[in-house]
C-alpha cells in the first residue's frame, strides 16, 4: 500500500482503541485470507475473505467481541439479539453469555435460514415474543443480504429491528441497503482497518 491509501490507513489506526487494534490482529492473524478467488454470501467474489469463525470461536476473540458489541449497544433500547446461521450463532450465544455479568440481561435468538422440518419446525428459536425490541448481530457484511433476512425474519415474527451489529464491514454497500429498511449497521471494524 502506498501513496494515498497508505496515508490513510495510518489515520484510520490512530482512531482505533485498545480493544479494537487487538481485535484487528486477532483477526489478521486467524481470520483473514488473501490471495485466492473467494465466492462471497453476496453471489460476488473478492480476493480477499474473512473467515471469521476462526476468530468468533476463540476464546479471546469470543470474550472480545461480545464485550465490544454490548459496549455499542449499552444506550440502545434492546431486550434481545439474534443472527443467522451460521456465522452469527457463536456471537449470538457469547453476547447473551456475557450479557449475564452486565446491567441487563439479553437473550440470544437463532433464525434459521429455512424453518426446520422437524421438531416445532420453527423459524426462529427460542420463540419471539411480539414487540420485542432486537439487535441483529452478524459476523461479516458486504452488501447487507444476510442480515437483511435476519431482520426481516425476526419483523415477521412481529419485533421491532432498528440496529444491526457486525464484527467487520466490508463497505460494499450493507450500510446502505440497512438503511433503506430503517436500520442502523454498527460495523465494530470496517475493512478500511486492515491493510489487504
Amino acid at each position: 500500500m502506498t501513496g494515498v491509501a497508505a496515508l490513510r490507513r495510518d489515520a484510520d489506526s490512530l482512531v482505533l482503541n485498545e480493544n479494537e487494534k487487538r481485535l484487528r490482529d486477532l483477526i489478521k492473524d486467524y481470520s483473514l485470507k488473501t490471495g485466492g478467488n473467494f465466492l462471497l454470501a453476496s453471489g460476488a467474489t473478492s480476493n480477499f475473505y474473512f473467515e471469521m469463525k476462526a476468530t468468533t470461536c476463540l476464546p479471546e476473540g469470543a470474550n472480545l467481541i461480545s464485550e465490544m458489541i454490548l459496549e455499542k449497544l449499552a444506550e440502545i433500547e434492546i431486550d434481545g439479539v439474534a443472527g443467522i446461521e451460521l456465522g452469527a450463532v457463536p456471537l449470538v450465544a457469547c453476547v447473551a453469555m456475557q450479557s449475564h455479568t452486565s446491567e441487563r440481561s439479553l437473550p440470544g435468538f437463532l433464525v434459521r435460514k429455512e424453518a426446520k422440518s422437524r421438531g416445532s419446525q420453527e423459524l426462529i428459536e427460542p420463540h419471539l415474543v411480539a414487540n420485542m425490541r432486537i439487535a441483529v448481530v452478524d459476523d461479516v457484511t458486504t452488501s447487507g443480504g444476510s442480515v437483511l433476512q435476519a431482520i426481516q425474519s425476526v419483523r415477521a415474527a412481529g419485533c421491532i429491528v432498528d440496529t444491526a451489529v457486525t464484527v467487520v464491514d466490508r463497505g460494499e454497500g450493507a450500510e446502505a441497503t440497512l438503511r433503506e429498511k430503517g436500520v442502523e449497521l454498527i460495523p465494530l471494524l470496517s475493512v478500511n482497518d486492515f491493510t489487504i
